[in-house]
C-alpha cells in the first residue's frame, strides 16, 4: 500500500520527510562549525589589525605632517621680518654687500615657496612676484616701490601663514591630510 493511500499517513510522511534534509545535514554542520569559527575569528583578527595598524600609521603621517608644516610657519615669519628689516634699512644706493645679505634672506623665502603655476597657489606666485620686484626696486633705489613690495609681501605672506594654519588645525582636528598639499 502506497503512504499517499491515507491522507493521515500522507501527511505525517511529508513531514517527516520535509526534515530528513536538515537531519541529514546536521553532523556535517556540527563538524564544521569549529572550522568556520575559526575562520571567522582569523578574519576578524586580521580586520582589526589592519585597521589599527592603518589608524595608527595615518595618526603618526597626520602628526609628521602638522608638525613639520609649524616649524615652516615659524621659519617663514623669522625669514620674511629679516627680509624687511633688511629692505627698510638699505640705503638708496645699495653695495653689493647689500644686495647680497639682501638676496640671502630673499632666498630663504624663496625657497620656501611653491613655484606651482596651480591656482592654489595663487599666494606663492604672488609673493615670489613681489620679492623680484622689490629686488629690483631696492637696485634702483626707488623707495615708493620699496614700500609697495614691502607691503604686498606682508599681506600675501599673512594670508599665506592664515591658509596653511587653517589647514594644519583641520587636520590636527580630523586626521585626515589635506587634499591640496603643499609641495613646498
Amino acid at each position: 500500500m502506497a503512504v499517499t493511500a491515507h491522507p493521515v499517513l500522507a501527511a505525517r510522511a511529508g513531514t517527516v520527510l520535509s526534515w530528513l534534509p536538515d537531519v541529514a545535514l546536521q553532523p556535517l554542520a556540527t563538524a564544521l562549525a569549529p572550522a568556520i569559527a575559526l575562520v571567522g575569528v582569523l578574519v576578524a583578527a586580521r580586520l582589526l589589525y589592519r585597521s589599527t595598524v592603518g589608524v595608527a600609521r595615518r595618526n603618526l603621517l597626520v602628526g609628521t605632517v602638522t608638525t613639520e608644516r609649524a616649524t615652516w610657519r615659524s621659519e617663514m615669519r623669522t625669514k620674511v621680518s629679516r627680509l624687511v628689516l633688511i629692505a627698510r634699512s638699505m640705503p638708496a644706493s645699495p653695495t653689493r654687500q647689500d644686495l647680497a645679505r639682501f638676496d640671502r634672506v630673499r632666498v630663504e623665502v624663496r625657497l620656501r615657496l611653491n613655484p606651482s603655476l596651480k591656482p592654489a597657489d595663487l599666494l606663492d606666485q604672488q609673493i615670489l612676484a613681489a620679492l623680484k620686484s622689490l629686488r629690483d626696486a631696492l637696485v634702483e633705489g626707488e623707495q615708493v616701490r620699496i614700500d609697495g613690495h614691502i607691503e604686498t609681501i606682508e599681506c600675501k605672506v599673512q594670508e599665506l601663514l592664515k591658509k596653511e594654519w587653517t589647514k594644519s588645525k583641520d587636520e590636527a582636528r580630523t586626521g585626515e591630510l589635506s587634499l591640496s598639499e603643499r609641495s613646498a
